[in-house]
């Protein structure tokens, strides 16, 4: 991981995206395991058909924690500070999400160094599946890191 200083990002900037391996039913029962969340429509093919899906759907969380590993990933000195989203489109077994970011606003707030992250999350068609906007705090680059740098 990367430390990322407020000094050094620009509004416009695009966080590298984070592009992950195809959704698995194994992956969506352990996310139903960890979340606490065994919707039928998540854990019973039989109970999705009947509501006229093809089969089960992942939780739509999932995009939501790609969208956090990405942030996570591009600076590990980042403070998320509130982060909203709204869900598209449902996701499968089988789909490929990547999660992409842009540095939308960078500003400073009663004391604190934020910027404003748009977020997407695209399957492979390039369907967006998830957008959202994070705040974020950065770290100012201090004379003690510049030093400890030498």
């Amino acid at each position: 991981m990367a430390k990322i200083y407020y000094e050094n990002i620009q509004t416009g900037d695009l966080i590298p995206p984070l592009l992950k391996s195809a959704i698995t039913r194994v992956q969506i029962s352990q996310f139903a395991a960890a979340a606490n969340d065994f919707n039928p429509m998540h854990v019973d093919e039989a109970m999705a058909r009947t509501k006229g899906y093809s089969g089960i759907c992942a939780h739509a969380q999932l995009a939501l924690s790609y969208s956090e590993q990405m942030l996570r990933q591009y600076a590990d000195n980042m403070h998320i500070f509130n982060m909203t989203v709204t869900f598209h489109k449902l996701l499968w077994p089988g789909d490929l999400l990547t999660t992409k970011g842009l540095i939308s606003k960078r500003y400073e707030e009663h004391g604190q160094h934020k910027i404003d992250i748009d977020l997407w999350t695209e399957n492979q068609n390039q369907d967006v599946v998830l957008k959202g906007k994070a705040t974020c705090v950065l770290e100012r680059k201090s004379e003690k890191s510049i030093v400890a740098e030498k």
